[in-house]
């Protein structure tokens, strides 16, 4: 069986934590960079200590991916399948994803594609926590978009509920409130935080955004993803009936997993991303630890 890792080198050190941690024993190595960043001065630090440190004398892959666009993602990974025959099914292969510094969409859409089409369900989750994170992360909102694969089902007979599961920004969460025109709206504060000095940054959040108009509060874990399935979980059935749910990750990657795997059992529910104008010159800094999760 070949065991295959898959990463996206994004703008923070933590890409560097699975490697630095050398438990990492895989016969292919896949690494996205969002097309968008590609000569942002961070990731051509963080790739090339990737190459020329840890990846020497191995089979690795630097492939594109966008930020917008899941689809240059998908059709990369396909083009490697055809030009070098990967066989990625389920007997085949054992799968580990580092979802660490995925942008939110290209991960529910790479979750997807592995359990999905490919139906590996043994997954291997790596999730490497920050020392520091900014909680200026991005400034403005220039629009948002289903995320592929997840647009769910409407019906024009249920009024619309957003939930937004918050992380630090303001601009992102609002104009999707503002374009979605919800007949409710609910908050998610990141209970349980990956790091307790991170949630006051959360809670600020929450706080500002009530500002804004009728909300409701409830608390969704941004620790564990299993728990947060089963939260998000419970949260759809008790209003599926009614209403057409969007939901917009926001918060923890390992949040977003959560939700990922709640939409496996809802799949009803339309997953919605806001992009910000701007993001900030560093969104964190340094590497507190490297976890381990299977999902099955």
């Amino acid at each position: 069986m070949e065991n295959i890792f898959i990463s996206m080198i994004g703008m923070e050190e933590r890409v560097l934590g699975s490697f630095q941690e050398g438990n990492i024993t895989a016969d292919k190595y896949i690494l996205f960079i969002n097309k968008e960043f590609e000569e942002n001065k961070y990731i051509e630090t963080y790739k090339t200590e990737i190459i020329e440190k840890h990846l020497v004398g191995l089979d690795y892959k630097i492939l594109n991916a966008s930020y917008y666009d899941p689809f240059i993602m998908i059709k990369e990974f396909n083009k490697l399948k055809i030009e070098e025959g990967i066989d990625l099914q389920q007997d085949k292969i054992k799968a580990t994803l580092d979802i660490s510094t995925f942008n939110r969409q290209n991960l529910l859409v790479m979750l997807r594609l592995l359990r999905k089409i490919l139906n590996i369900h043994e997954i291997e989750i790596i999730y490497t926590i920050p020392e520091e994170i900014n909680q200026e992360i991005s400034r403005g909102s220039s629009g948002f978009s289903n995320v592929p694969f997840f647009g769910g089902r409407f019906s024009v007979e249920k009024e619309k509920l957003l939930i937004l599961l918050l992380g630090y920004e303001i601009d992102r969460p609002l104009l999707l409130w503002r374009e979605l025109e919800p007949s409710r709206t609910i908050l998610a504060e990141g209970f349980e935080p990956t790091v307790q000095s991170f949630y006051q940054g959360n809670k600020k959040a929450v706080d500002e955004l009530c500002k804004y108009g009728h909300t409701e509060i409830v608390k969704i874990s941004a620790n564990d993803p299993y728990k947060a399935k089963d939260q998000l979980s419970e949260l759809f059935r008790n209003h599926l009936d009614k209403y057409n749910i969007f939901v917009s990750p926001l918060n923890t990657k390992l949040q977003a997993l959560g939700l990922y795997l709640a939409w496996e059992v809802n799949p009803d529910i339309q997953i919605v991303i806001a992009f910000p104008d701007k993001f900030s010159d560093w969104l964190s800094k340094g590497i507190k630890e490297v976890r381990r999760y299977k999902i099955l």
